[in-house]
């Protein structure tokens, strides 16, 4: 399944690690989807690999509860890049193959980038731009 196609059937997701490697440009999110919201995904893993990072952030609120896990009530893929506005500022940042993060326009996202974005019910956020996603589900 693409990302899309599990964005459209999965409203909650529970974050469950994070794992970032700026030498590769790659950030993985693991979440397990809720299962109240979510029942035909029960007890399944999904895994995004995001490929040719620019940026990953987390705001600083989520990183509180991070060994936990992160709920998230709110995500998908933009192509506008203003939901990133005012919102580096108030996270950990870490920008991938030097680039630029102050300098960087965000209204300017590079032609094939999409934002991703996963939000919990307070707002907090989780943030990347990233030129290619892939989907693994594990049962």
């Amino acid at each position: 399944m693409t990302f899309e196609e599990i964005n459209k059937k999965i409203t909650a997701l529970r974050i469950t690690s994070i794992d970032f490697n700026c030498s590769k440009s790659r950030v993985i999110l693991v979440t397990m989807p809720e299962y109240g919201f979510n029942p035909e995904f029960k007890d399944k893993e999904i895994k995004f690999t995001f490929d040719n990072c620019i940026l990953f952030a987390i705001s600083k609120l989520s990183t509180n509860n991070y060994d936990s896990s992160i709920e998230i009530v709110s995500w998908g893929k933009k192509k506008d890049c203003s939901i990133i506005d005012n919102f580096v500022s108030d996270s950990i940042a870490k920008d991938f193959n030097n680039f630029s993060l102050p300098n960087l326009d965000y209204r300017k996202l590079p032609v094939d980038y999409n934002v991703y974005f996963f939000e919990n019910v307070y707002g907090d956020l989780v943030k990347i731009i990233s030129k290619k996603v892939s989907v693994d589900i594990n049962l």
